[in-house]
């Protein structure tokens, strides 16, 4: 029986205190700056990092700098000011806990406003003669404030331009025309204070002493210089030359009333659609854009070149396109006949007869009045392909007419690519 009124007691005490709840300490402000002495404009950091907390931490800020400003409630423990105007002002801080408890003000803390002393500006220059583009620094070491540091720089170069604020202590600049020039500098401090004027460093830029550009030298060939009309010339001013730069562009002039302009090709193809002899003539420009004089002029001979009559079924002669731009390269004029319109040109001085003794669509039966038994039978040989020339077959006009056959249309076709150089070679 007394045990448990024993155990009935020490349940209603332990029941009565946990009911009641530990109240919360408020914290203390603490307050210091990184400055107690600054300049007007400059900036002091206050720091509050030093209040506490007892049974809690920190949670909020509220700083009072002593000019009628405050902070409001921050989340900071530090927090910067700047004051305008000189004076001594007390500034202060209370704190708030993460029990939303809070301290009273702290100590004051003095911060002492001076008046800002302007700085001086002094001026020098690494050289005070240069020519144009040459780059030359300017240098502000001279330059100094009695209650801080310089903190912007305003280089004015005294040609009309000038950098605005900048920070560097030393500063690169060119002109770019002949002239002196008067330059000077002012800066501001890190109280925002502006000196006035430095006095002016004279600069003298001179004209730079540039070499006379030389005129380049135009140097003109051609390949063929005897060409059929039609046919194609390449020029040539790769021989040109520049004793100071390089050959940009070229000018080829045909010698028959029209030109190439300025092109940037040192080799020109052209073709001459008349016949006639023609005076070419090269001119070039540098990489500066200076030109020379004409090239001594280069002899162009075109002749009148033949027709030739290109004999085949439209098998061969859907195979014979490389043939035919071959011939027209050259300024030949290629007209394709048939078997049905042969009669008309068969008294022409070249003929060229595309396929053997048993090329379709009639083109055989033309082939056999050329060849002789034996050469028939060797284009009927598998694998075999020829061309073979015969003169004056169907006229005594000094006529010549070139067979290219094979065993197939493909050896046919391989029979005039290996033997259109020859052709071209005897023809006038």
């Amino acid at each position: 029986m007394y045990k448990f009124g024993f155990v009935v007691v020490v349940f209603l005490v332990l029941s009565l205190f946990s009911g009641i709840v530990a109240a919360n300490d408020g914290p203390t402000a603490a307050l210091s700056a990184s400055a107690t002495t600054i300049v007007e404009g400059q900036t002091v950091t206050f720091d509050g990092s030093g209040s506490s907390d007892s049974d809690g931490y920190i949670v909020e800020y509220k700083y009072q700098y002593g000019d009628g400003n405050s902070s409001g409630w921050l989340t900071d423990s530090t927090n910067s000011w700047s004051y305008p105007v000189a004076g001594t002002y007390n500034a202060r801080l209370r704190v708030k806990d993460n029990g939303s408890a809070m301290s009273g003000w702290s100590p004051t803390v003095a911060i002492t406003v001076t008046v800002n002393q302007a700085p001086s500006a002094d001026l020098s220059a690494s050289a005070t003669t240069i020519v144009e583009g040459q780059t030359m620094t300017f240098d502000t070491s001279g330059s100094s404030d009695p209650d801080g540091s310089i903190a912007s720089y305003w280089y004015d170069y005294g040609n009309g331009s000038d950098s605005g604020w900048v920070t560097d202590s030393t500063h690169s600049f060119s002109y770019s025309a002949a002239g002196t020039y008067s330059a000077k500098l002012k800066v501001k401090d890190n109280g925002s204070a502006t000196s006035g004027w430095s006095s002016t460093v004279a600069i003298t830029v001179t004209v730079a002493n540039v070499a006379e550009n030389q005129a380049p030298s135009a140097v003109l060939s051609a390949s063929p210089m005897t060409v059929g009309e039609g046919g194609i010339v390449t020029f040539d001013g790769s021989g040109s030359s520049d004793p100071d730069g390089s050959i940009a562009s070229y000018w080829y002039d045909y010698g028959n009333g029209s030109d190439s302009g300025w092109v940037a090709d040192a080799t020109h193809p052209f073709s001459y659609s008349a016949a006639g002899t023609y005076s070419a003539k090269l001119k070039v420009k540098d990489n500066d854009g200076v030109e020379s004089g004409w090239s001594s002029t280069v002899a162009i001979t075109v002749t009148v070149r033949p027709s030739i009559i290109l004999l085949a079924n439209s098998i061969d002669f859907s195979l014979a396109s490389d043939l035919i731009e071959f011939f027209n390269n050259d300024g030949l004029e290629v007209i394709h006949a048939t078997n049905a319109d042969f009669d008309q040109y068969k008294n022409q001085k070249f003929i060229i007869i595309l396929g053997g003794p048993d090329a379709y669509e009639g083109i055989g039966n033309i082939t056999q009045q050329c060849l002789s038994d034996s050469q028939e039978e060797f284009l009927r040989s598998k694998g075999n392909r020829k061309m073979s020339i015969k003169t004056n077959v169907w006229s005594q006009q000094g006529q010549m007419v070139f067979i290219i056959a094979g065993s197939d249309r493909y050896e046919t076709q391989s029979a005039h690519l290996a033997n259109r150089g020859d052709i071209i070679r005897r023809l006038p």
